[in-house]
Parts: C-alpha cells; structure tokens; sequence
C-alpha cells in the first residue's frame, strides 16, 4: 500500500520538475500556468485522501494490536497465576 503512495509522490515531483523546467525554457501562458497549477492542486488532493486513509488503517491496526497485547498480557498473567498455585508459594 506505501509502494503505492510512494510512486504517486515521485510522479508528482517529477511533474513539478518538467512544469518548472517548461516554464524556465518556453514562454508560459497565464492560462497554462493556471491550468498546470490546478491540475498540481488535484493531485496534491487525492494524495492528502489517499494519505488520510493510509493513516486512518494505521491507527486502526495500531488501537487493535495494543487490545490484543493487553489480552496477551491478561493471559499470561493467568498462566503465572496458575503455575504459581500448582507449585505453590
């Protein structure tokens, strides 16, 4: 899923990199401008929601690991408990 997001980051910074290299060795229109720079805003858009969900799954497997940790912890405490009544104090 991160290989992902990573692909669409260099795609993105590499179509900054050719639009300022276009802009610096052509003349460059108000309206290409406009045009390049909305198409720039999308993309940084669907990558902040792509992001944003990336980041919503962590935190939900995060929150789920810590509860299955605290019952693993709950049943080894268990265990200890019961060895320690078998064998005495």
């Amino acid at each position: 899923m991160m290989q992902h997001h990573f692909c669409i980051t260099l795609s993105f910074l590499l179509t900054i990199f050719l639009i300022l290299f276009k802009i610096e060795t052509m003349y460059a229109t108000e309206k290409y401008v406009r045009f390049e720079l909305k198409e720039i805003h999308q993309q940084v858009r669907e990558l902040a929601n792509d992001l944003g969900g990336d980041i919503r799954y962590l935190q939900q497997e995060i929150h789920d690991l810590g509860e299955r940790i605290l019952l693993m912890e709950q049943n080894l405490e268990e265990i200890a408990n019961d060895l320690r009544e078998r064998n005495g104090p």
